[in-house]
């Protein structure tokens, strides 16, 4: 078994936040921020961007204690026909422990995520809502994320992204289950125009998956200890593999979880 991922961590209270720069919306107000209309060249280059695209920028002091690379200082997006791109600047070096995220701003929501895999910093989808939202391409191509020094530039695809239409969204980074420091910025409404998007075939691996797997069947729950559960399963299929499972964990404190593969020993039967 192969566990994914382990920066799933969410805050349980999300605060708003209304930069002078850019005015606050009344919660009635339907058009979102204006996001520009550009194709981006993901080359670690940069210089398509510009000051336009820039949809928040960190007015409100220092963040995770000024720590490298987990303070956000500016969000810039812009869109085409089918992707989003998305581009995040830190205060430092980007902190290889963490995970830098731009998605709905709900607990159970869709989001990107940029974080070190297996040694290689790569862009992928998430959905923990158990909502069977359809995404296509889990993770992406290489060629979609470059990464330079303090800061990345991420092509997205729409579809993938296209439950969160009329969704307020957020960027923000952490460091996981663990997390010592989270810095969440609310990004508000956005318009981002999903009319024309396609579904994509260009997915890491060279094909798409539009087709859930089976829902994993629980064989049995047992309570070890005052700090601990064994949890047993079948083995699920899918029409083009499973890669591995994921264990939440629901706390009133916290929300939801993922399991930290550092805490878990998760096995299947």
């Amino acid at each position: 078994m192969k566990t994914l991922k382990k920066y799933w961590k969410y805050p349980a209270v999300f605060i708003a936040v209304c930069l002078l720069f850019y005015g606050c919306q009344s919660d009635d107000e339907s058009d979102g921020k204006g996001i520009s209309q550009k194709t981006i060249t993901i080359d670690g280059d940069f210089s398509d961007w510009s000051s336009s695209d820039r949809i928040y920028q960190d007015n409100d002091g220092i963040d995770c204690n000024d720590a490298p690379g987990r303070d956000i200082r500016e969000v810039y997006l812009a869109q085409d026909d089918n992707h989003v791109y998305f581009r995040m600047v830190m205060n430092d070096t980007l902190d290889p422990t963490f995970g830098y995220r731009f998605g709905g701003h709900a607990i159970n929501s869709v989001s990107a995520m940029v974080e070190m895999h297996e040694g290689v910093m790569d862009v992928s989808m998430h959905d923990i809502s158990g909502d069977d939202f359809e995404i296509a391409c889990v993770h992406l191509p290489q060629s979609f994320l470059s990464v330079s020094d303090n800061q990345f530039e991420a092509k997205l695809y729409k579809y993938d992204l296209s439950s969160l239409e009329g969704e307020l969204y957020a960027a923000w980074c952490d460091q996981g289950f663990e997390t010592v420091c989270r810095d969440y910025n609310e990004l508000g409404k956005l318009d981002i125009d999903f009319s024309a998007a396609t579904v994509p075939t260009d997915c890491a691996g060279g094909s798409s998956d539009t087709e859930p797997p089976e829902t994993v069947t629980l064989s049995s729950v047992t309570a070890l200890s005052s700090d601990s559960i064994e949890i047993v399963w079948q083995l699920t299929t899918d029409n083009v593999g499973v890669a591995g499972y994921r264990i939440y964990v629901y706390t009133e404190e916290a929300g939801v979880q993922t399991v930290d593969d550092a805490s878990a020993d998760a096995t299947s039967a």
